[in-house]
């Protein structure tokens, strides 16, 4: 897809084995210098081996095509991972022989007679084995079995073993001593150096049709040879996603910026974050963080004060009751102690009920006269019990206070007899009181009572005055 836009023909870069883009690098001219020299002086076993990626099977690929197909007959092994029997069969089927039996031996004499049919007629047979290192080493000492196909001059079949280092590995064991010792060519494929991997790069963008200095910066370039060091196959793959990429960015010729971002997502790091986009993914995520941290602490400090609230309005309720009880209850019971008429006004307190108050403050004496009994065992009349002056015998008037307010009486001080029922005042006709001195006072006149029906206050002041004076 980037072809037209690079201006060039066909993929340049592409990871199969393409013998067109073959680069003859010192080790692999020697490789493939080694493959036609063997096959050619029938030297019988050859070895080729060389890292992963290096370009042993392009070299193959490059190597059998400049064989004669008329003077060559090739087998091809892909599968090395194979029986020495399963090995013999391919080799059967690669030539176009007649399998006439299953034996091992009679396939390997059948097998000698067409190698020498081949020899008579001038045409040399060749078994390759791609990725050897995976061959089962019994069917590789069966191999030296093949080697042996020989006449007095020349050798009747030759073997092309190419395989990874671990090859040379297996060739060491002593069980292999004997092919070893039969290997007549042997060639090692080298990394290419900085050098032939940028003419490596160049000579491929060339066969493609491209210009590459059109196409790659020189930064490019060394990126992709410092990141490559010296595999084809990686060189290959960088190079091809950095056309890929440069084309999605409209990017031409292709930076080391846009090298680096493919490396990094080749080897799976993805590409870096810039500087300054660092700086504002902080700042966002701070932002974020802190915006959460003010709306949590929004909502907190807003149930805190509601709670607030509500403990500061109950302890204002629990305070004020307690404070109005207490400042009622201190002249109340000054009074008690100086021995005069106790009467009590209603007082409302807010949340509290005026009659639950005066219920809670009576003395256990009033019992008998919630009841609407006495000492007599008489029942007090309703119409008694309903007026707050006719309660426990004090005297009623018909026109009530003059202030005009509803006002309710207590007992006497306990000590106080009750009076007898029907009597109104019956608390003026009580034997005189006496003081701790055994001296008694006068008990108020009519008037004064008149006076204390009037004003409460007054009665109550005026009777605390008279006890003061009579007092010594």
């Amino acid at each position: 897809m980037y072809l037209d836009y690079y201006g060039i023909d066909k993929e340049p870069f592409h990871i199969t084995p393409d013998p067109e883009f073959l680069f003859l690098s010192p080790s692999h001219k020697e490789a493939l210098g080694a493959m036609i020299y063997g096959v050619r002086q029938r030297k019988g076993f050859l070895a080729v081996t060389g890292e992963v990626g290096l370009g042993k099977t392009t070299v193959l690929r490059a190597f059998i095509e400049k064989l004669d197909k008329e003077q060559m007959k090739t087998v091809f092994v892909f599968n090395a991972n194979v029986s020495y029997k399963g090995l013999l069969k391919i080799i059967y089927r690669d030539l176009g022989l007649e399998l006439a039996t299953d034996d091992v031996f009679e396939m390997v004499n059948g097998l000698h007679e067409a190698l020498i049919e081949e020899y008579k007629a001038d045409r040399n047979v060749v078994l390759i084995i791609d990725e050897a290192q995976n061959m089962p080493v019994e069917t590789l000492e069966n191999l030296r079995m093949l080697s042996n196909l020989e006449t007095s001059k020349d050798k009747l079949l030759q073997i092309l073993l190419i395989g990874q280092p671990e090859l040379e590995n297996m060739l060491d064991r002593r069980e292999l001593r004997q092919l070893k010792q039969r290997l007549a060519v042997r060639a090692k494929l080298q990394p290419l150096t900085e050098s032939d991997s940028l003419d490596y790069i160049q000579q491929r963008l060339r066969v493609s049709g491209g210009e590459p200095d059109e196409i790659f910066t020189k930064g490019a370039l060394q990126a992709i040879v410092h990141d490559a060091k010296g595999v084809p196959r990686r060189i290959n793959i960088i190079c091809d996603n950095a056309l890929v990429t440069g084309y999605g960015y409209n990017q031409k010729p292709i930076t080391k910026k846009i090298v680096q971002e493919v490396i990094a997502d080749l080897d799976g790091r993805g590409q870096a974050l810039r500087p300054g986009f660092k700086r504002a993914a902080v700042l966002v995520l701070m932002g974020v963080v802190f915006v959460t941290l003010l709306w949590m602490g929004s909502g907190a400090l807003g149930n805190f004060l509601k709670m607030a609230d509500k403990n500061s309005e109950g302890d204002a309720r629990v305070s004020t009751s307690v404070t109005d009880r207490t400042s009622l209850q201190q002249p109340l019971q000054g009074v008690r102690e100086s021995g005069g008429l106790i009467r009590k006004f209603p007082v409302t307190v807010e949340g509290n009920d005026p009659q639950a108050s005066a219920s809670e403050e009576k003395e256990p004496g009033d019992a008998s006269v919630a009841q609407g009994s006495s000492e007599g065992g008489e029942a007090v009349p309703p119409s008694e019990l309903s007026s707050p002056m006719t309660r426990r015998g004090e005297p009623s008037v018909s026109d009530g206070p003059e202030r005009g307010e509803s006002m309710s009486t207590e007992d006497l001080l306990p000590g106080d007899e009750r009076e007898e029922p029907g009597s109104s005042i019956s608390f003026l006709e009580e034997e005189p009181a006496r003081t701790s001195t055994g001296e008694s006072y006068s008990t108020p006149t009519s008037e004064e009572v008149q006076r204390q029906l009037r004003d409460p206050g007054d009665a109550i002041e005026l009777l605390l005055q008279r006890r003061m004076e009579d007092q010594p």
